[in-house]
């Protein structure tokens, strides 16, 4: 199923199916949620359906550039885990095709799309994380607000993803502007960038590379946190007093 682009999640593909409506054994599909929880999105596809997705694990960032670069003749026929704009960029473009699923019926209206062209599967923020050990090695504190990340004895010891490839990147981007306003909010972000060790590819990096003790402090998304937690990383995470 190509030339046509389904910009929506997974309930939707589950009504489809299990209405008797479609017959498929696979489906190409990228997926921007974190390797985790594709595999697990994957995994209760085929054991609901029988429908195998074959998964290209992409970041929000990529999804979107992807779909440009690819319109209107798409390699995919379906996107699961996308950030909100490029759903509301596929409906206005054309590219994403409605279906209104009976199993939303009464969901309030900001988790979806009212023609069905996409439905919202889950709500994510960020945080600060930071490698406890490493922590308390330097004999330094939890920071206590986002600006305490622009002193230089943190040169090279944080971690936050780029807005180039990454949707939770450009909402922490949007999140400092909102917090301290255009012109204090852009001073902040290039103080900031003095500190900043690289950035990574996706917006979940950051948790798994402070977890590992390679640096102390990492911008990251909140998805994989407790997970990592429960695994037994050394991490401490907080939001910092201003908020998100």
């Amino acid at each position: 199923m190509k030339g046509k682009f389904i910009a929506v999640v997974v309930a939707a593909i589950f009504s489809v199916v299990l209405a008797g409506s479609a017959i498929a054994e696979d489906i190409n599909a990228y997926m921007g949620t974190s390797p985790d929880n594709n595999a697990k999105i994957a995994k209760f596809i085929k054991d609901k359906t029988g429908i195998t997705v074959n998964q290209t694990f992409q970041s929000f960032g990529e999804i979107e550039a992807r779909m440009k670069a690819e319109a209107p003749n798409f390699n995919a026929d379906m996107v699961i885990g996308c950030g909100s704009s490029t759903g509301f960029l596929a409906k206005k473009s054309g590219w994403a095709v409605p279906y209104v699923s009976p199993a939303w019926k009464g969901v309030p209206e900001v988790f979806l799309d009212a023609q069905g062209n996409w439905y919202n599967i889950a709500n994510f923020s960020f945080v600060l994380v930071a490698n406890k050990d490493r922590l308390a090695k330097a004999g330094y504190k939890m920071p206590e607000s986002w600006k305490d990340l622009t002193d230089p004895k943190w040169k090279g010891e944080i971690l936050m993803p780029s807005p180039l490839s990454s949707g939770t990147a450009n909402m922490m981007r949007f999140s400092f502007l909102a917090l301290y306003g255009d012109d204090d909010g852009w001073k902040f972000i290039e103080a900031l960038d003095k500190n900043i060790a690289y950035y990574t590819r996706s917006g979940n990096a950051p948790t798994d590379l402070v977890g590992r003790g390679e640096f102390i402090l990492g911008i990251t998304s909140d998805e994989n946190v407790k997970k990592r937690l429960d695994d037994g990383y050394p991490l401490l995470w907080s939001i910092p007093k201003e908020g998100t």
